[in-house]
């Protein structure tokens, strides 16, 4: 319908007609109306009716308006207008509503620009968008499209239209939204994306093509990406968009500035609605990092796999279910399984059942303690023997400390274990006849003794002596004599009763221990044991002639302690043999000893009130470089002219119980020397063998204190030796005294080992600095290969304690050419030097020479 304004003068049906084709002409083309006065009017007018104008007007979508030149008013009002303004179109004729008054005031300006250059310009014409605020509320944006216009009559007016593009303003404003959020995104994304149209043309570069490709985006649009990439790589592109599958390729691109970088490369395809390809996105990240790491792990991994494979130790990887997850190759080498065989499997199926229980104890204390550990036990060999592994265990936890996985690192520890028992059995025994020895004839009395104490029974001790072998060793020679020992030894075990036990004491001597024994029992079975050794035998086929003397002593009536006992048999021993009698037994009134021992007694406790002990020195050789900077004091007392060894009078401090004012008196001896040595500017080191618990008393912790803090004294020049059998006496005791020691600095070392019975286990709890080989085991080195194999065990038993390893006894150049080929660290013996005074200990630099000439590697002849 149109609408009309009741306050203007009724126009002609002609106007109405001419103003209808202006609206017509707008509608047409959007465009500038065009004046509705010239010949073609009547043409058109005699084509539009009224009929058909109504019928436009009420179909125009948008507002058709005429309106009076002069006041704007409108005069004609048709279309959407109430759709559009929310109001009606009679408030707009009836000047009830002023459409510039709509207008939304940012926006005022320029409309009204325009309209005034129409007032004053006949042939301007309006295009214009502004928004307009609605009856309703809120605002939407139109366009006004109008020009000036007149009828034949000549009136002047202005004729347009207003149309509706808040939908397409709306659209475009979320076009440019997303256009700014898009550019956003592309000029932060560190990826490149390019699109590429079915031609191979680039259309777009995102700005980071130029930091990863080294081109900016203007270099690229509009080119061939044939220019970019190869062939090859083009026709896999085109091939998958035919195929119509996204494709992820890895390259290697040559940037502008000759830098090599690696980019991984994700085309997907577009695709017109026909189903035909249209083009192709393209995004480029740069993975140059990403591949050195993945290079630098398989390098890594290649290196691990190398070492895994050469290493003969072996590690497993365990789960917290305690499944097998990895293990190196190595294992088939320690326990004959191939890696795909454990994977999978429970790893406590391998270890030996009784060696569990352990496991677990340290494994749950470890954890809760958070740290690693180390353990021993025995794991089963594929083919059913027991292996001993050494293993440090350990937890990998993740990043909130929470354990994920158990790595075992273990080694086939089994030889050492040989060689440990083997040491041990050899503390017990006697190398050539496989008889208890000395240490083990002692221990085996002791308990002995305390089972008699306790229950009142006798107990006896036969001391066993060879008559005539000297003459068998000096004859036939020392291996014929071996030999003879070795049969007389299984005569005697022979004659033994269940319960009895026969020990070699060394040499020629022999003694056996018979449990619930009276004196006269005792002489009973010594008699039947000599008469089995008495007589003659064939030896390399010469007849020998052997006898034996037998002393016989009891408990309680000749001692009651196993040295008493020992010493009571030897002395009947020794009665047997200078009466020509075969079994002796003790009795003290003729014992032509004791008085002896009294005097000693005496003479031994009055040194002690005078302080008449003195040091002799014999000298340390380490044999890396050939330096003499340690020596050990040896204790010695003058007595009646005659230096008496220590061996000869600590078994009586011992009895006597002096032992403690002598080891105190030669405690503060050695540390006054020492700190006499450091004022003269000598750097010995000195060794003291006294008992820890002797070392650790106040007396003596207070003096080493003084020294170190007001005499300048250097505790770590002072090593402590101990003897094996000190440790058994009370273990926990000397355990505290030796780390109370160690705390001040004191080095320690074990005196004598091998020749003693400690446990192995037990010494991996003292902080050792030294082990001390004891004699008996050098002094066949070069000559029988058993001592060999057993001095290198016990060398590689010292280092693995942690601990440098003397060896004792060194008397010829073989001896101490063996020991530095087989890594001993340092020797003692009367090669490098006898005990001597305090002005003459320190080897000449002639007998300095010769060692070291020793020492220096012979080079090959050049005559081969």
């Amino acid at each position: 319908m149109i609408h009309l304004a009741r306050s203007l003068p009724s126009l002609a049906l002609s106007d109405l007609l001419l103003v209808g084709v202006g609206l017509f002409q707008i509608y047409l083309a959007r465009g500038w109306p065009k004046p509705l006065s010239g010949p073609e009017n009547p043409t058109v007018l005699r084509t539009l009716t009224a009929e058909r104008y109504q019928l436009f007007i009420e179909n125009f979508q948008g507002i058709a308006f005429q309106g009076d030149l002069d006041t704007l008013r409108p005069i004609l009002l048709g279309g959407q207008v109430r759709q559009i303004t929310g109001y009606e179109p009679e408030e707009f004729l009836a000047g009830q509503v002023d459409l510039l008054r709509l207008l939304a005031r940012r926006d005022l300006p320029r409309v009204r620009r325009e309209m005034t250059r129409l007032l004053q310009d006949p042939e301007h014409g309006v295009d214009v968008e502004f928004r307009i605020r609605l009856k309703g509320g809120g605002e939407r944006w139109v366009r006004l499209v109008a020009g000036r216009a007149a009828t034949a009559r000549g009136h002047r007016f202005v004729q347009g239209a207003f149309y509706d593009i808040h939908p397409r303003k709306e659209a475009e404003a979320a076009a440019l939204r997303s256009e700014a959020m898009l550019r956003q995104i592309s000029d932060t994304i560190q990826d490149v994306v390019l699109l590429v149209d079915q031609e191979g043309v680039i259309q777009y570069v995102t700005p980071s093509a130029e930091a990863v490709l080294g081109f900016s985006p203007a270099q690229m649009q509009g080119h061939s990406s044939l220019e970019y990439v190869s062939p090859e790589v083009y026709r896999m592109a085109l091939e998958g968009g035919r195929q119509g599958k996204a494709l992820t390729l890895e390259l290697q691109h040559r940037r502008p500035d000759g830098r090599e970088v690696w980019l991984e490369t994700r085309l997907s395809y577009r695709y017109d609605p026909q189903g035909r390809l249209s083009g192709m996105v393209v995004g480029i990240s740069d993975i140059t990092v990403r591949k050195g790491a993945e290079e630098a792990l398989r390098q890594s991994e290649q290196t691990l796999r190398q070492i895994t494979d050469a290493m003969t130790d072996m590690v497993m990887l365990l789960g917290l279910d305690g499944v097998v997850r990895y293990v190196t190759p190595s294992v088939r080498g320690v326990l004959g399984y191939d890696q795909a065989e454990l994977v999978g499997t429970q790893a406590e199926r391998l270890v030996e059942p009784s060696d569990l229980p352990e496991l677990e104890r340290q494994g749950r204390r470890a954890h809760a303690e958070g740290r690693s550990y180390k353990v021993e036990y025995r794991c089963r060999h594929k083919q059913g023997h027991f292996v001993w592994l050494e293993a440090t265990v350990d937890f990998a936890r993740d990043a909130g400390g929470e354990p994920v996985s158990v790595v075992v690192g273990a080694r086939d520890i089994s030889e050492r274990k040989r060689q440990q028992a083997y040491v041990e059995f050899m503390a017990f025994h006697d190398e050539l006849t496989q008889l208890p020895n000395r240490r083990a004839l002692k221990q085996q009395a002791e308990l002995a003794l305390e089972g008699a104490r306790s229950s009142g029974q006798p107990l006896a001790l036969l001391y066993f002596d060879l008559d005539n072998f000297k003459a068998v060793n000096d004859t036939l020679g020392h291996d014929a004599g071996d030999e003879l020992l070795v049969e007389i030894a299984g005569m005697l075990a022979r004659q033994l009763r269940p319960g009895d036990l026969l020990a070699r004491l060394g040499g020629d001597e022999f003694a056996c221990l018979l449990p619930s024994t009276d004196p006269e029992q005792a002489r009973q079975i010594a008699v039947r044991m000599a008469r089995a050794v008495r007589g003659t035998f064939t030896l390399r086929k010469q007849a020998v002639g052997l006898g034996v003397s037998v002393g016989v002593a009891s408990f309680p009536h000749d001692g009651q302690s196993f040295v008493e006992l020992l010493k009571a048999s030897d002395i009947a021993m020794y009665q047997a043999k200078e009466s020509g009698g075969r079994v002796v037994v003790y009795e003290s009134g003729k014992s032509p000893y004791t008085h002896e021992r009294l005097r000693l007694e005496a003479e031994l406790r009055e040194a002690v009130e005078r302080h008449a002990f003195e040091f002799y020195y014999q000298p340390f050789l380490r044999l890396a470089d050939g330096r003499v900077d340690e020596a050990e004091a040896l204790l010695r007392w003058r007595n009646r002219g005659e230096v008496v060894s220590a061996a000869d009078f600590i078994p009586l401090a011992e009895e006597t119980g002096l032992i403690g004012q002598i080891d105190q008196a030669a405690f503060s001896l050695a540390l006054w020397q020492l700190v006499r040595w450091q004022q003269q500017g000598l750097p010995y080191g000195l060794s003291i063998n006294i008992s820890a618990q002797s070392a650790a008393r106040t007396g003596a912790l207070t003096e080493l204190n003084h020294l170190v803090q007001h005499g300048g004294l250097e505790p770590y020049r002072l090593t402590l030796e101990i003897t094996e059998s000190a440790l058994l006496r009370d273990p926990e005791e000397v355990r505290a005294a030796l780390l109370e020691l160690k705390a001040l600095g004191v080095r320690l070392a074990m005196d004598d080992f091998g020749s003693g019975y400690a446990s192995l286990a037990y010494l991996r709890q003292l902080p050792l600095d030294r082990i001390k080989i004891d004699r008996s085991f050098i002094t066949h080195l070069g000559s029988s290969r058993r001592d060999e194999k057993l001095v290198r065990a016990a060398i590689d038993l010292g280092h693995s304690l942690e601990a440098e390893v003397l060896a004792e006894g060194v008397e010829t150049l073989e001896q101490l050419q063996w020991l530095r080929e087989n890594g001993c660290d340092l020797v003692q013996g009367n090669l490098i030097g006898l005990p001597a005074p305090l002005e003459a200990w320190y080897p000449s630099p002639v007998a300095l020479g010769r060692l070291h000439l020793a020492l220096t590697p012979r080079k090959p002849s050049a005559l081969g």
